[in-house]
């Protein structure tokens, strides 16, 4: 029944297909695309990883800044909101606290959310399961869009011997 179906739209396409298309990124190292069962969203995902950076001062980024959703006739009071899933595996030690940092902001630049995985959160070497983020954006008007920003952030803290990792993946705008 088309009725009960809810409308959405995936916004990691890039990942799917095995690539970064759509996605900006900055530090020494470059995000990479795996594609493989352990996936916790389709086949791909990407990953970050704290190596190249100079402690506290270069980390590997990547972010987006288009995801919009847009409202072209449906009901006026459907609510949306962003599901995405993170990761962090700690290949270093406290008092080396490398971490990851999850953001996700409007389009005024307000933060939704945001979230940290670190060495001390998961354990020296450890490392955390995947976990389901659940955004809430509110209302689309009629006639309107929504737009966010997300970005996944890698930093390496003390050092730079040791490599940590950041993933991401299924990044989508669903209604409520």
């Amino acid at each position: 029944d088309s009725e009960n179906v809810i409308p959405e739209v995936s916004i990691n396409t890039g990942f799917e297909s095995g690539t970064l298309d759509g996605w900006v990124y900055s530090g020494p190292v470059l995000p990479v695309v795996h594609c493989n069962a352990s996936a916790p969203e389709g086949n791909c995902y990407a990953e970050l990883s704290t190596a190249g950076t100079a402690p506290w001062t270069s980390p590997n980024t990547i972010s987006r800044n288009d995801l919009t959703m847009a409202n072209y006739g449906g009901c006026n009071n459907d609510n949306y909101k962003l599901t995405f899933w993170y990761k962090f595996t700690a290949g270093d030690y406290v008092p080396f606290n490398d971490n990851l940092r999850v953001n996700v902001l409007n389009e005024n630049n307000v933060l939704l959310f945001t979230q940290s995985l670190d060495v001390a959160t998961v354990g020296n070497y450890g490392s955390s399961n995947w976990i389901s983020a659940n955004v809430f954006l509110g209302q689309i008007p009629i006639g309107t869009s929504l737009s966010v920003k997300v970005s996944a952030v890698t930093t390496n803290v003390l050092d730079s011997a040791l490599t940590s990792y950041g993933y991401v993946d299924g990044f989508k705008i669903v209604k409520v």
